[in-house]
């Protein structure tokens, strides 16, 4: 059939020129934005006291259309910025408690969309409530005789739409551009340039149920880490088509991918401006990529040499 459009019907050009009404996004009205740009807008206000504290955070992925005084003005940020179609924003709250001995508890709630009762209906596209969270627990201990300690405790869970959008230029996502000359030329599938996109916000996407323990050590020119991890993601991920995952209302749909992590990392200094470190670590996995056939266990091992020039003369 005949579309009139000049791109790939897969690509992504197609989606964000010439997809039909039905597959724009609500506020977009039949209009398309087709520069290549893509921005990412950030406020943050909030109060800390010596016990509590708590942040009010709004983002905005701006894509196929250059910026605007509106599109990160904050006056007009958190009055009226969604009548455009070329924005996707979101609102975090923060939230945390500070106890006498040094611990903290917190929390983040974040809203990709939420269905206002006001003058929204299923008519204008109007998608359901779209909400990740985190819960955490963070603590410090110093000693004189066997250094500083750390501990932090995580939960997340991300929604199976997460950071998608139908747009492909607003999803919640950083490219970055690799290059490579491994491959040979002979291929059926050569490429020397790949690109890649990462999750902004929570690094491992949307559709996600995970615990996390970390644990930090320092003391002298000592330092370790050891990171602990249970990590669960549904099969709902960033190129999943947004009208698909947006059916799944509960977190680890469609084919689960499990994870047991460990990781541990020593690093040592020796000048200001030499450091040496070492480390490994290994998985089980179950799921591997939501396949069922993919289970298995694997292993590393890392090390490395810091090097760090200040450039500077302390004396002037």
């Amino acid at each position: 059939k005949e579309t009139g459009c000049p791109e790939d019907e897969n690509s992504e050009a197609y989606a964000q020129k010439c997809t039909p009404r039905s597959k724009q996004v609500s506020n977009q009205r039949n209009r398309t934005y087709t520069e290549n740009v893509k921005n990412m807008v950030f406020h943050r206000l909030g109060i800390e006291t010596r016990k509590f504290w708590f942040y009010l955070v709004e983002q905005s992925v701006i894509g196929g259309k250059s910026l605007e005084f509106r599109s990160f003005n904050p006056f007009m940020y958190w009055h009226d910025n969604y009548s455009t179609g070329y924005t996707s924003a979101a609102t975090s709250f923060e939230l945390g408690y500070k106890t006498s001995n040094g611990a903290k508890f917190y929390t983040q709630l974040n809203f990709e969309d939420f269905a206002s009762p006001v003058g929204e209906s299923k008519e204008m596209g109007t998608t359901r409530n779209i909400v990740n969270y985190m819960v955490g627990y963070y603590h410090e201990l110093e000693t004189r005789k066997y250094g500083q300690f750390s501990w932090r405790l995580e939960v997340v869970r991300t929604d199976p739409v997460a950071n998608n959008s139908r747009l492909p230029l607003l999803k919640y996502t950083g490219r970055r551009n690799y290059r490579s000359n491994y491959r040979e030329q002979s291929d059926k599938d050569y490429a020397d340039a790949f690109f890649v996109d990462y999750p902004i916000g929570y690094r491992r996407g949307g559709d996600a149920l995970d615990l996390w323990f970390d644990m930090n050590w320092k003391w002298n020119s000592h330092s370790a880490k050891l990171t602990l991890a249970w990590l669960r993601q549904g099969d709902k991920e960033l190129y999943t088509d947004y009208d698909v995952a947006i059916k799944s209302e509960n977190t680890l749909s469609g084919v689960v991918e499990k994870q047991f992590l460990v990781d541990a990392l020593y690093e040592r200094s020796v000048t200001d401006w030499f450091k040496f470190y070492a480390g490994g670590g290994f998985r089980v996995y179950r799921n591997l990529a939501h396949d069922k056939s993919e289970d298995g266990a694997d292993a590393w091992i890392r090390s490395g040499l810091k090097f760090s020039f200040n450039p500077v003369d302390k004396k002037f």
